[in-house]
C-alpha cells in the first residue's frame, strides 16, 4: 500500500500476523482454538476519505497534533465461534503493548492472536474504553462548554483526536498476513478565511436603494452544532432540534441575538485562533451555519455607527430624521389609532423607538448601523456536514443588505442573503466561497 502525508481523510493499517506454531486449524470451529499467531499493525496516512469527489482540491495535511497517536484499541471479530476480543496499545502503561511512531508512520508491538477469518475495527485516541460489548455501537457525545470544545474527540490542545475504521483479515498460521484499514477522523474541521479588514462594496445595492453601500464583517459564530456522534455506525445521528445541538438556531425562534451566543470570533484574529472543529450533521431542520456580524460602514449622507431605516418599499434612509421629514405627520405624531394599530395613540416613533415598533409597519430599523448574515455549510450541493472533512469558508463578495437582527421576523418574504459556492479537496478541503 502506497502511503501518503497526514490528511484528515483517513489512516492505513497494516495488520501483519506471523505464526507462532506450525499449526493452522481451527479447531472445533473455533471454540477451543488456541492463539496460533502475532498481529501486528502498521500505521500510515493515505489520502482518502468518504466524501472525495473529482472536483475536489489538493489535500490538507492538516496540523501535527491531528496526527498524534496516543493510545490504539482494535477489536476482531471472527466469522466462527472464536470469542472476540479486544487489544490496546498505551506507550504510557506498562501492562499494555506499545508502539512506535516515525513521522507519520506508526508500528504496534506484535500481539499472539488466534488465527481465522476476523473483521477488524480499529480506535485510535478512543474516548471511551474499547470493550467488546460497546465496540460495535459506540456514540460520543462533546462536551461544549462553549463552540471550541469538543472534548477529546477534537482535543488540539492535548493532541487527541478520535479515529475509527473497519476492514477484514485472514489470520493464517505459519505465514505472515497482511490487511488494510482506514480510519478516519469522527470530528469535522471549520476555519473562516475572509482577508482581515476587507470592505465590501454591497453589489446590488445601487439598483435597489439609489445608494452605494459599504460594509465590514467584524464577528462570527457557528450555530447547530451536533452534540453527539456516531463512531462504529456509519449513519449520522439524527438528534432532536431544540435540545441536540449546542447554539441552536431557528429562523423563526424570535428574539435570540448574535450577541447571545455562547461563543463569538472576531474577524481579526490569528489564523490558528479560526479554527473550529464540530461533529457530522444531517439534519435539514437544523443544518450547521456560520453568522456573521457586520458593520455598515458608508452610503451617500450615512455616519457610521448611527441608526439607519429602510421603508416598506425599500427606500434607504441614512437616519431617523430624514425619514421623518419625508412624513413627519407618520412618523411624529400617531393619533390615528384606526390607521395605526399595535402602537399606543399618545406615543410617537422615534430614533429610540424599538425594532418591533418600526417592523409593524414595514419599516426596518438597522440599530449602530449593525446587520447580521447567515449561510449553510454544505458538503458538495448538499447541506450537511460529514466527520473527516476540512470546510474552508471565506466570503469573497456581498450582495444584499443582510438582516437588522438575528432571528428577528421582517417584513415581506425573507431574502436569501447568502450563496455558498464550495469546492472539494482532500483533510478532505472544502472550500466555502460565501456570497453574502
Amino acid at each position: 500500500m502506497k502511503l501518503r502525508s497526514l490528511f484528515l481523510a483517513g489512516l492505513a493499517v497494516m495488520a501483519m500476523a506471523s505464526c507462532s506454531n506450525e499449526d493452522d486449524a481451527i479447531v472445533n470451529g473455533g471454540e477451543n482454538a488456541a492463539k496460533d499467531a502475532a498481529l501486528q499493525f502498521s500505521i500510515g496516512f493515505p489520502q482518502t476519505t468518504r466524501a472525495t469527489t473529482a472536483s475536489g482540491d489538493k489535500s490538507d495535511e492538516g496540523l501535527s497534533c491531528e496526527q498524534k497517536v496516543n493510545t490504539i484499541s482494535f477489536v476482531l471479530k471472527y466469522n466462527d465461534n472464536t470469542p472476540t476480543a479486544v487489544y490496546d496499545f498505551d506507550n504510557n502503561t506498562e501492562a499494555a503493548p506499545g508502539f512506535t511512531q516515525e513521522g507519520l508512520i506508526i508500528k504496534t508491538e506484535k500481539v499472539e492472536v488466534n488465527s481465522g477469518i476476523a473483521k477488524i475495527f480499529v480506535f485510535i485516541n478512543p474516548v471511551t474504553k474499547i470493550t467488546t460489548e460497546n465496540y460495535a455501537n459506540l456514540q460520543e457525545t462533546a462536551t461544549y462548554s462553549n463552540m471550541d470544545d469538543l472534548g477529546d474527540i477534537a482535543n488540539p490542545k492535548d493532541s487527541k483526536f478520535l479515529m475509527f475504521g473497519e476492514g477484514s483479515c485472514t489470520i493464517k498460521g505459519g505465514q505472515d498476513n497482511e490487511a488494510d484499514v482506514t480510519v478516519s477522523r469522527i470530528a469535522a474541521k471549520l476555519a473562516e478565511q475572509t482577508a482581515k479588514d476587507k470592505e465590501f462594496t454591497i453589489e446590488n445595492s445601487t439598483d435597489k436603494f439609489g445608494s452605494t453601500i459599504k460594509v465590514k464583517l467584524s464577528e462570527y459564530s457557528y450555530v447547530n452544532l451536533n452534540k453527539t456522534t456516531n463512531v462504529t455506525n456509519s449513519t449520522t445521528i439524527f438528534t432532536p432540534a431544540n435540545t441536540g445541538y449546542f447554539q441552536y438556531f431557528k429562523e423563526e425562534q424570535a428574539y435570540q441575538t448574535f450577541d447571545g451566543l455562547t461563543t463569538i470570533k472576531e474577524m481579526n484574529v490569528e489564523e490558528a485562533n479560526k479554527v473550529t472543529y464540530c461533529l457530522e450533521n444531517n439534519n435539514a431542520a437544523a443544518p450547521t451555519m456560520i453568522l456573521y456580524k457586520a458593520q455598515i460602514t458608508e452610503f451617500p449622507n450615512y455616519t457610521e455607527g448611527n441608526n439607519f431605516y429602510i421603508d416598506a418599499d425599500g427606500i434607504l434612509y441614512p437616519s431617523f430624521d430624514v425619514m421623518n421629514a419625508k412624513d413627519g405627520k407618520f412618523f411624529g405624531q400617531l393619533t390615528n389609532k384606526e390607521i395605526y394599530t399595535g402602537i399606543d395613540n399618545q406615543t410617537a416613533l422615534s430614533d429610540n423607538s424599538s425594532y418591533e415598533d418600526f417592523n409593524k409597519y414595514g419599516i426596518q430599523k438597522y440599530t449602530k448601523g449593525i446587520c447580521y448574515y447567515r449561510a449553510e455549510i454544505k458538503t458538495g450541493a448538499e447541506t450537511k456536514i460529514v466527520h473527516n472533512n476540512y470546510y474552508k469558508l471565506s466570503v469573497s463578495k456581498i450582495t444584499e443588505l443582510g438582516d437588522p437582527g438575528t432571528n428577528i421576523p421582517t417584513p415581506g418574504n425573507p431574502l436569501t442573503y447568502l450563496k455558498l459556492n464550495i469546492t472539494v479537496a482532500p483533510w478532505t478541503v472544502w472550500n466555502n466561497d460565501i456570497i453574502l
